[in-house]
């Protein structure tokens, strides 16, 4: 039988998926979508009749063309539907004095504020009280709080929650995009004396009961003396509590190519129901007892998802186990991926339709999908007779099969690839494995003091070979491929080329493999065309950073950094901002070069193409003086035609004497409000066009206009 016919459900996903797009984008008018879902499912009913009645093939083309419209209609108007600032009873709809909201999770460090995510359920307006909804993220400042607050507290606050701000700097990581896919559009800042906790586990019992008892496990583990890295690696191996993982070691798992154990994924799940499986198998004796075994294992899997905090990778394996067991239980044969269809869709229609626009939804389906298309296609290609052979060989061909269906939508995201991810996998399932056995039965004995010490000391052991392992990895050479960017169409091409050379490698026919090569020159010509931009490239950016100063001069691949000594030693802060649009330009962080400027040096760089003396500057023939704070004018005296603005530099009546041909004034965020407004009034009276990164984001001058990225 063809494989379209066995899998119905993946027929029509892809018009589901595109109407679901449709609807988190907000295109079209819901009243004119739900008339254009009646017409066309009338004329399903009339084309349904002219088929009964008499068989036609073009009355079945017709009707299975107006199914897949409808499908995709309806998937529009679903998550439109869905979409909770929709919803008529919506906070931001209404003006309020007042708001009551219930925390959905306890406050998580984020360095000088605590965050955590609320969801509202009344408001105070002109008419009094009265009921609303939403989510909205709250921030609290942390050296201010003096209760701890926890899951399910009710706050009484009347500071308006605003809109969460986009990102102010080119390509820099979108939270606004990113809390939207969360359904959560507003945030709202609160001191210690503009909040008050009217009463506390007010929200789900269920998942307080939960919380609790994640954060008694995580104890457990700490009580039987495993500390630093490892403690944090386990909690977030079995538990999904990775609070208390630093920097370095996440780095390492992500140039390893391990970063996936690091959450609690469908590799997880996949054990524990194995586990299951084995554990239970007396119970298949008889139909009651075998249902009654299927109610435990899919009871068990969900608590499972619900305790490590409903992630998108556990959400599918718990929804496609659940199909599963469903169906052995009932003597059905379950086509595979039809499954992983049919959860895709039941999560969209029980838990939200923007699941779907999570990275993390897509790169755990698109994972399944290739193990699933590809695994038994590679496994195939060679045979081992030794057990340890054939293990081997399975682990690789996983490897293989899932990394092949994500990488592009990994490089689109995260810019970096993996060198030795084959080999590192290799280590790390095992070793991972071994972890979570000996994690979740430490679990369980943990009433048994003398037993749960040596279990402890041998799961300690086993996550200290196990990040041993990857940091080794991170220091081979050329470990990971990184500052790789890749546009959305580019990204489809990769696809493009994937599909192709996956089905000439499972049928081999000449068709695919000219498609994949002809995919792959028309890859390399656009490789070879951003190659010849970037080496030609001259921009001057100035990021903003609120209270700090970022201006970046980009020669080819090079690139000189003038910032402030704050920055200088906190460089993260500085990446945060400008590596996306540096990774954009092609920029090689070894040809990076920065300079403080309170006392930039005087030199020449780019063969002269930049010079920089007492805070002058000469790019390219373009002449930019930079104001810095309180440095006296007279020195600073040119025929500038840009001025930037930083660190509260004020603005004085004898201005035009200094710089008598200023056309324009660019404010960086290390300014004040108070001081921004002064120097746009300046400029309005002056004539002079005025720019401020606070409110216009990144300033961007491309001195070769002519040629874009």
């Amino acid at each position: 039988m063809p494989f379209w016919n066995q899998t119905p459900v993946l027929r029509f996903l892809p018009f589901f998926l595109l109407g679901i797009l449709f609807g988190f984008y907000e295109f079209g008018s819901l009243s004119i979508l739900v008339c254009c879902a009646l017409t066309v499912m009338i004329s399903c009913s009339a084309v349904l009749k002219r088929i009964q009645s008499g068989f036609s093939l073009i009355a079945v083309r017709s009707f299975s063309i107006l199914s897949y419209c409808l499908i995709f209609l309806l998937a529009w108007i679903f998550t439109l539907l869905k979409t909770e600032k929709n919803y008529p009873f919506h906070f931001s709809h209404s003006k309020s004095s007042k708001y009551v909201v219930v925390l959905k999770q306890s406050p998580v460090d984020k360095g000088n504020t605590l965050r955590a995510e609320g969801e509202m359920i009344q408001l105070k307006s002109d008419s009094g009280w009265r009921v609303c909804e939403g989510k909205v993220l709250i921030y609290f400042k942390k050296n201010e709080l003096k209760q701890a607050l926890a899951y399910g507290d009710r706050l009484l606050f009347s500071t308006v929650p605003a809109l969460v701000p986009g990102p102010l700097n080119p390509d820099q990581f979108d939270f606004r995009q990113w809390l939207s896919t969360h359904q959560v559009y507003h945030q709202v800042f609160l001191k210690q004396n503009e909040f008050v906790r009217i009463s506390q586990h007010e929200a789900s019992a269920l998942v307080e009961w939960s919380i609790n008892l994640r954060n008694k496990w995580v104890k457990v583990f700490h009580d039987n003396g495993i500390r630093d890295q490892e403690y944090a690696v386990l909690s977030a191996l079995i538990l999904g509590y990775d609070d208390e993982i630093n920097q370095e070691t996440m780095r390492a798992y992500a140039a390893s190519g391990a970063l996936h154990i690091l959450s609690v994924s469908g590799m997880h799940l996949g054990i524990i129901y194995g586990a299951l499986q084995v554990l239970l198998a007396f119970m298949n004796r008889n139909r009651f007892l075998r249902v009654f075994r299927a109610v435990l294992i899919i009871l068990f899997l969900w608590f499972y998802a619900l305790l490590t905090g409903l992630s998108p990778s556990v959400l599918r394996s718990a929804m496609m186990l659940t199909f599963i067991v469903t169906g052995q239980t009932l003597t059905r044969s379950t086509n595979t991926a039809n499954t992983l269809g049919a959860s895709m869709i039941a999560l969209f229609l029980f838990f939200s339709p923007h699941l779907l626009m999570q990275a993390g939804f897509q790169l755990s389906y698109l994972a399944v999908g290739g193990i699933l298309f590809l695994y038994k296609q590679i496994e195939d290609k060679a045979y081992f007779k030794s057990w340890l052979g054939r293990q081997i060989w399975t682990i690789l061909s996983v490897s293989i099969a899932a990394q092949a269906a994500t990488f592009p939508l990994s490089l689109f995201y995260f810019h970096q690839f993996p060198n030795y991810f084959l080999p590192s996998n290799l280590v790390v399932i095992p070793i991972s494995t071994a972890v979570i056995f000996s994690g979740i039965t430490l679990l369980i004995i943990s009433f048994w003091t003398f037993l749960s010490l040596k279990i402890a000391w041998i799961c300690s052991n086993l996550v200290f070979a196990l990040n041993e392992s990857v940091s080794i990895v991170e220091h081979l050479p050329y470990s990971l491929l990184s500052e790789i960017y890749l546009t959305l169409p580019l990204m489809i091409l990769w696809y493009a080329a994937v599909i192709f050379a996956s089905l000439y490698f499972i049928r081999v026919r000449k068709e695919y493999l000219f498609l994949f090569l002809t995919l792959l020159v028309a890859l390399f010509a656009f490789g070879i065309q951003r190659a010849y931009e970037i080496q030609h490239q001259q921009r001057c950016i100035v990021y903003h950073i609120p209270k700090h100063t970022c201006i970046d001069l980009m020669y080819g691949e090079s690139n000189i950094v003038l910032t402030d000594s704050f920055c200088l030693t906190n460089k993260n802060l500085l990446n945060m901002a400008a590596q996306g649009y540096r990774t954009r330009c092609g920029m090689k962080m070894e040809l990076s070069t920065y300079l403080s400027i309170d006392k930039p040096d005087s030199c020449n760089y780019f063969s002269g193409a930049l010079r920089i003396q007492n805070n002058k500057i000469v790019f390219v023939k373009r002449r930019i003086s930079i104001l810095y704070g309180n440095e006296p004018y007279a020195n600073l005296t040119s025929n500038s035609k840009i001025i930037i603005v930083s660190a509260n530099a004020r603005c004085f009546r004898e201005f035009l004497l200094y710089f008598p041909q200023c056309k324009k004034i660019i404010l960086d965020g290390s300014n004040s409000k108070l001081n921004g407004t002064k120097w746009k009034e300046w400029c309005s009276m002056n004539h002079k066009e005025y720019y401020n990164t606070s409110e216009n984001g990144a300033w961007i001058l491309n001195l070769n206009s002519d040629l874009q990225l």
